[in-house]
Parts: C-alpha cells; sequence; structure tokens
C-alpha cells in the first residue's frame, strides 16, 4: 500500500490541526473549513505529486485539454476474484498513474541526469482535500455508506462474503459521493480556475479573443459535467449490483440456517411520517433543510436552479394557507414538494422527499399516504412515488379538491434496506404537492 501522504490528506491534516488549537472550538473549526472553502481557487494551495503540470504554467489548449477520468476499480480482483464479492483494496478517488509512480521509485534509488519535473497538482486536489475535511469534521454525513453485517452462526466463508460486499459498498458509495460533490463545485476545478483568472487578469475584455475563450470555457465546463454525470451514474449501478450480491448472500446464509434474519418490524417503518418533529414555532409555514427534517433526505429537482444558492430545503405547513384553512390529513403537519432555493420567491424548484427505512426480501409491505394540490395551484401539480429504483406510482395534473386524496399500493421488498422517496415532477413554481400521513407497513401474511 502506497503510504505517502496525497495533497488532499496534508490540507485535511492541516485543517484538522488549526480546528484542534485552542481547545478544539467548534465555531472555529466551521470558520476553518468555511475559509479553504472559500480560498479554493487562489492558488496558494496548489502543490502536491502525482497530477498534471500546474494550471498556472500551462497554455490556453493545455488548460482546454480535458482531464482523463481515474478509472473505476475493476470489478474482478487481480486474482480472478469478483471484486463485488470482496476486494478489500482501498477505492482510489484521485487521479493515480502507475507509470509515474514507478519512474518516481526509480528515481529514489537510481539519480538521473535529467532535472526533476515541476511540482504538479491534481485539477480536483483543493475539491477533494475539502471533502475529506468535510467527513473528518462531521460536516458530511455519509453514514448511509454503511451497511450493517447480519449475525452469523457458523458458515465463516458466507460471513467473510458479506464482509467484503459491505466494505465495498462503502467503497463505492464514497466515491459516488465525491463525484456528486466534485460535481456540485466544478467552478473549483484548478483549471477552470485559472482559465477564469486570465479572462478577468490577462485577456482584454470584450475582445474575439475573451469571446472565443468564453465560449471554450463554457463547452469545458459542460463537458466536465457531463462526465461526471456518467460516472455517478456507473457508480450508482454498481451499488445497485453488490446491493443485490450481498442480498443474495444473506438469502443462501438463510438456507443453510446460519445467519439470524431480522425480525418482521410491526408497525410504521417510516419515521417521522407526518413531519411533526420540526417546530414550526408560532408560523403557519417555513423552509427547511433535511437536518431540520429528521429522517429525511431533501433533494432538489432543478438543482441548475439553486447551483451556490441555499441547502436543499422543503415547505412544512400548518393549517392556514394562502388565506384557506388546511388542516392537516394526520396530526397538525403537512409538506410542499415546491420550494424556492434563495428565499422566499426566487430561483424555484420541485423536490423530492426520501427516507432509507428497514425491509426483507420477499417480504409485502402496503405504502400509504396522504395527497393533494395546493389551493390555488398554477401548471401541473403531479406527484411520483418510488419504492427501490421502481417507480410504484404517478399522478400528474391532481385535481384541486377540498379534501386530500389517499393512496396505497402494495409492494415486495428485495433488499434489507429500501429508499422509499416522494417527488413533484410538475411546474416549479411554489405551488407544489401537499404531503401528508406517510406510511410503510408489513403486511406479508
Amino acid at each position: 500500500m502506497n503510504n505517502r501522504l496525497t495533497p488532499g490528506l496534508w490540507l485535511t491534516l492541516i485543517i484538522l490541526t488549526a480546528c484542534n488549537q485552542g481547545g478544539g472550538n467548534q465555531q472555529e473549526s466551521i470558520e476553518t473549513q468555511s475559509h479553504v472553502s472559500e480560498n479554493l481557487g487562489d492558488g496558494d494551495l496548489n502543490v502536491g505529486q502525482g497530477g498534471r503540470a500546474n494550471p498556472q504554467e500551462q497554455s490556453m489548449d493545455e488548460l482546454m485539454t480535458d482531464e482523463p477520468m481515474e478509472e473505476l476499480p475493476p470489478e474482478t480482483s487481480p486474482g480472478g476474484e469478483n471484486a463485488e464479492g470482496g476486494d478489500d483494496n482501498q477505492v482510489e478517488v484521485a487521479e493515480t498513474s502507475s507509470d509515474e509512480d514507478a519512474q518516481d521509485d526509480e528515481q529514489d534509488t537510481e539519480p538521473v541526469a535529467e532535472p526533476s519535473p515541476a511540482p504538479k497538482v491534481k485539477p480536483w486536489s483543493q475539491v477533494d482535500a475539502v471533502f475529506e475535511a468535510a467527513i473528518l469534521l462531521g460536516d458530511l454525513d455519509l453514514s448511509y455508506c454503511q451497511k450493517e453485517v447480519l449475525e452469523f452462526e457458523g458458515c465463516s466463508k458466507l460471513e467473510s462474503r458479506a464482509q467484503r460486499q459491505a466494505n465495498r459498498f462503502q467503497e463505492i458509495c464514497k466515491q459516488q459521493a465525491l463525484i456528486s460533490y466534485r460535481a456540485a463545485n466544478t467552478d473549483k476545478h484548478l483549471k477552470i480556475v485559472e482559465i477564469k483568472r486570465r479572462l478577468a487578469e490577462e485577456i482584454p475584455a470584450e475582445t474575439n479573443r475573451h469571446d472565443r475563450v468564453t465560449a471554450r470555457l463554457a463547452r469545458k465546463i459542460e463537458r466536465i459535467s457531463a462526465n461526471l454525470d456518467k460516472r455517478i451514474l456507473k457508480l450508482e449501478n454498481r451499488l445497485g449490483k453488490i446491493d443485490s450480491k450481498l442480498t443474495k448472500t444473506y438469502q443462501k446464509a438463510a438456507k443453510k440456517q446460519c445467519v439470524l434474519l431480522p425480525a418482521a418490524q410491526e408497525g410504521n417503518h417510516v419515521e417521522n411520517g407526518s413531519f411533526e418533529a420540526t417546530d414550526l414555532g408560532g408560523s403557519s409555514w417555513n423552509i427547511f433543510t433535511s437536518e431540520q427534517v429528521p429522517a429525511w433526505n431533501i433533494e432538489w429537482n432543478h438543482s441548475e436552479a439553486c447551483d451556490g444558492n441555499r441547502a436543499p430545503s422543503v415547505e412544512i405547513q400548518k393549517a392556514f394557507v394562502l388565506g384557506r384553512s388546511i388542516d392537516a390529513a394526520d396530526g397538525n403537519q403537512y409538506l410542499e414538494l415546491d420550494s424556492d432555493c434563495k428565499g422566499r420567491g426566487s430561483k424555484k424548484t420541485t423536490v423530492t422527499m426520501s427516507q432509507i427505512i428497514n425491509t426483507i426480501p420477499g417480504r409485502t409491505y402496503e405504502i400509504s399516504f396522504a395527497f393533494r394540490a395546493r389551493p390555488g395551484n398554477r401548471g401541473n401539480q403531479a406527484l411520483a412515488v418510488n419504492f427501490g429504483d421502481t417507480e410504484v406510482y404517478a399522478e400528474e395534473n391532481i385535481p384541486n379538491t377540498q379534501d386530500w386524496l389517499f393512496e396505497s399500493i402494495v409492494v415486495t421488498a428485495t433488499s434489507f434496506q429500501t429508499t422509499i422517496s416522494f417527488s413533484d415532477f410538475g411546474d416549479a413554481n411554489t405551488f407544489g404537492t401537499l404531503l401528508d400521513d406517510v406510511a410503510v407497513m408489513d403486511i406479508t401474511e
């Protein structure tokens, strides 16, 4: 294993050292990370080994050249074992070059006459470093990447296989999170930072050259974003395969009666299904992030409308909206699957709410929920419900009635954990579908 500290890890250690000085004050740690994030493109941290030439020393054509994406971890290990079945190798998430590493090793033992190459930089090094720091500081939660291994009694080979599959899932999941983090921070890619600097400082504005470089930069950003989206999709497919194989491992162990399957869960599998856990105070509605809505994850459906804006958030309401009294279907509160990115009334987007619930493969579940159009609705209000990767319900142009509509769907689980999601796929106009009383019950006979 290569034990050399990467530039990202060096930066992480610097951040943590700064955070721990003076008693480890949490506010200091947040301010330190904020300082690092604000200075991702200032050039002061552009050091490291194993990447490409320093962007500040490259020609414009070199800056416009796309970096090759790092290869995905192999599905088959060098020894022929299926890696998704348990390759214990670490996933390398940054750009590497085995040829360059080999040459560096040779230079360590055999002096050469040629001068040493100039320091090199990985274009994503600073973004990756902040990503790692956010995890270590607890500002980025990747607990959803962890797969809890069931308890075995015997079947040591199957137990080892399950552990390797769970480890593999965690590694690939973290890599997908990293690539998603890059996709949200393409403006911090060091080549893009350098091109923008030259446009602002060196290339006269309102000239043909400025216009050409600006157009080339836009195309480069589009290519980078497209490549990252493809990588995210590939990793998502890989995670699905690993999860399926882990489930098959448990099913095989269950037939041998050497694994303790979780007992069927009674009651509602969904936590905070009526959205009562968020305190509205004295207000009839407000906007909240995932951290303020327990158990739920919130995603924008129109991320381009929110680039560089507030974190994904959703409106939770009670009783009185637009001069009309709306009683909740259950409890006192409900939510609206349409929000805005920056304050009230700007940069509109619809929302997806999701939650991971515990399930048992082969068992039957009933999904139930209440929904309705927001009063005074404009355009198309729509609702889609997914159980895992399968869309199990979709409704467009929801009628503007005075009552809640209730729906239930029967599904069969295929894994030990399943993501259930509710999404408004209609018009983004701040008039979204209202949702309440979400439940998933085990109805296996």
